[in-house]
């Protein structure tokens, strides 16, 4: 709340009042009792010290009015300090109750930071949860679900996945008012599903995921988004919004039944590593600064002797060329000609990083900057043990 709106609320206009009040009262004190001879109010200060006792109900009993009107003067302050304070315990009680049924019934604006927004859901919300809960091992994540779920779902979701901290916006993801109310600018990630509890289809899905992804990137520009969908004809629109990552329903599922016709025991070793309920997962991690320039066969060593982990590949980070460092200030009009061939190619120049992944590195080859490790292990690798 920010100052002019705690000028118009009606506790503060009542604080005023009251404080007014209570200054009056004492001020009337202190000229009725100092005129009898009353030494205890002889000064404003300490008629000032019996108002707050007495408005307290403490009550010392060190300073006593003896005139009849500084006796009616105390009585009525008395009623006015009770009638003030229980005004505040009520008003106070009743917003943290609003507060709590807002946010109970999902109409609540959140302010937190740091969290991870997931909009819509499906069958598989369940299983993306516990996975991430799992993959931030010794960290806390926070989610804000965005969905049109019933409370009894809700309900089920966090009995589900008891000890983290779930909040429910109850609207539809594609507004920007429901969107708003996640605060999604200082979220450290965004989650689309293809939402199936809209109207209990697939057939917009796709549709609903793309006009999310478009005022998300709108809204929050600088916050990864992973958006899923159903119809890989639909990827090209996420692309154009440069969406950091796209993922299509069943994608790998036939070449899952490819490896299980040949090979069941590795289709059963993927169906493990992805299941978030084994012991052994999958991890990126930032490789120490005395790694660098250093052979694979020596980065997987250290992997095995330090963190009883196992390299599977080499991620290699790297940033996307803006069309502002190719062409500058200048704005002429070959500049924008250009810049629409570009646009109608579809080659973006988005400013954005890009990652190039290299299943199992030969041994001869060597680490080089901005290059991450993705490792086996039974726990994730703390990044300050590894970071340089």
């Amino acid at each position: 709340m920010n100052w002019s709106d705690l000028k118009r609320s009606r506790l503060f206009q009542a604080f005023l009042i009251y404080v007014f009040i209570f200054f009056l009262i004492a001020y009337a004190v202190h000229i009725a009792e100092a005129g009898a001879g009353n030494q205890n109010f002889s000064s404003i200060f300490r008629t000032l010290w019996w108002a707050i006792v007495t408005a307290t109900t403490v009550g010392y009993g060190d300073a006593v009015p003896v005139t009849a009107t500084g006796k009616a003067l105390s009585s009525l302050l008395m009623v006015v300090s009770l009638l003030f304070m229980s005004a505040v315990t009520a008003t106070v009680a009743s917003k943290f109750v609003e507060e709590k049924i807002l946010e109970e019934r999902g109409l609540k604006k959140f302010k937190d930071s740091g969290h991870i927004i997931i909009c819509g859901w499906n069958e598989f919300g369940l299983t993306l949860l516990k996975s991430i809960i799992r993959e931030s091992l010794g960290e806390k994540p926070v989610f804000y679900l965005i969905n049109e779920l019933n409370q009894e779902d809700i309900d089920a979701i966090r009995y589900e996945v008891q000890g983290t901290v779930v909040k429910f916006i109850k609207g539809n993801f594609v507004s920007e008012g429901v969107i708003h109310r996640a605060n999604p600018s200082k979220a450290s990630r965004i989650i689309i599903l293809a939402d199936t509890t809209h109207d209990g289809s697939y057939n917009k899905a796709d549709e609903r995921t793309i006009l999310a992804s478009l005022n998300f990137k709108g809204i929050a520009p600088d916050v990864p988004i992973v958006a899923e969908l159903l119809s890989p004809e639909n990827e090209i629109f996420l692309r154009r919004a440069k969406i950091d990552e796209i993922i299509i329903r069943g994608e790998l599922d036939n070449s899952l039944l490819g490896i299980a016709s040949i090979s069941p025991g590795a289709a059963k070793l993927i169906k493990d590593i992805l299941n978030p309920d084994t012991l052994n997962f999958i991890w990126e991690l930032t490789p120490p600064h005395h790694l660098i320039g250093k052979r694979i066969s020596d980065v997987k060593k250290w992997l095995e002797d330090e963190k009883k982990g196992i390299l599977i590949g080499i991620v290699r980070v790297q940033d996307t060329l803006k069309l502002e460092e190719i062409f500058g200030d200048s704005s002429s009009v070959i500049d924008e000609f250009i810049r629409e061939q570009f646009e109608e190619a579809e080659i973006f120049f988005g400013g954005k990083r890009s990652y190039d992944v290299e299943l199992n590195p030969p041994d001869e080859r060597i680490l080089n900057e901005k290059e991450r490790l993705v490792v086996i292990n039974s726990r994730k690798p703390v990044e300050e043990e590894v970071s340089v």
